[in-house]
């Protein structure tokens, strides 16, 4: 199986668009409502809202697998120095072969190249898989989060985070 790591663009907005939709359907309806994974979807994934990101800086990578667009992850910078990773998404039929992690290492690599001493993540509290794949990473809890997000929806979250390594242990190779 080829895999290969590569830098999401506009000309890949709308393979990503039906790529979330996939994922989402297929894993958060045992967490949050259909009408919250519609309205997520909407909200975090219009063409107009990853045009934007883009447009941000925000680092976008997708992971390909014999071609297809299989999973993805964005990275942006924080007003504090930090780093948020505010999406890590794999199709579930490929959880468990390293593909989640070398992402991860991947959105840490772009957090770092920032020049972020932190990395933080939201992860659904009740979303034990993930819960569990990065606390494997090095991930520790920071805190927890309620958010309302209207609509009368609300992100219950664990806030986890990795700090930055010391400077001699960054890649300052592009990805």
């Amino acid at each position: 199986m080829s895999a290969e790591l590569i830098e999401i663009d506009h000309a890949q907005v709308p393979a990503l668009q039906a790529l979330a939709a996939d994922i989402w359907w297929a894993h958060y309806p045992a967490l949050i409502s259909d009408a919250q994974i519609r309205f997520m979807l909407e909200r975090m994934y219009s063409a107009a809202q990853l045009t934007q990101e883009l447009a941000d800086g925000v680092c976008y990578r997708g992971l390909r697998l014999d071609g297809r667009l299989c999973g993805y992850f964005s990275v942006r910078a924080d007003l504090d120095g930090g780093a948020w990773l505010d999406k890590l998404y794999l199709l579930p039929a490929l959880h468990g072969q390293g593909h989640g992690q070398r992402m991860l290492r991947a959105a840490e690599q772009c957090a770092w190249q920032l020049g972020a001493h932190r990395l933080r993540l939201r992860v659904n509290r009740h979303n034990d898989t993930a819960i569990a794949a990065y606390r494997r990473a090095g991930y520790v809890l920071l805190g927890e989060d309620c958010a309302e997000i209207g609509d009368g929806f609300v992100m219950d979250d664990f806030i986890f985070g990795l700090d930055a390594p010391t400077a001699g242990e960054v890649s300052k190779k592009p990805l």
